[in-house]
């Protein structure tokens, strides 16, 4: 059985978002950057999109200053010292 759909997260979904934080950006900002609207930006990092354009994904990651190819790469979390 296939989860709802509202609950499924590309791999894109799960690192736009760390990648805009990084820089200290909105999603308004990063619309900016890249010339993708604001909503579609808000639907792709909580995976409520069917489908990302290469167009878009080249867009985004242009203004974060990474390749394509890394948008599909989860960031993964670092280790904090105690």
């Amino acid at each position: 059985m296939l989860p709802p759909r509202h609950l499924t997260m590309t791999p894109l979904a799960l690192d736009l978002r760390p990648l805009r934080h990084e820089r200290g950006w909105t999603q308004q900002e990063l619309a900016r950057r890249s010339g993708v609207d604001q909503p579609m930006i808000s639907r792709i990092e909580n995976g409520h999109t069917r489908g990302v354009g290469l167009g878009t994904i080249e867009r985004l990651a242009h203004a974060l200053g990474v390749s394509p190819h890394r948008l599909f790469q989860p960031t993964l979390p670092t280790a904090r010292a105690s």
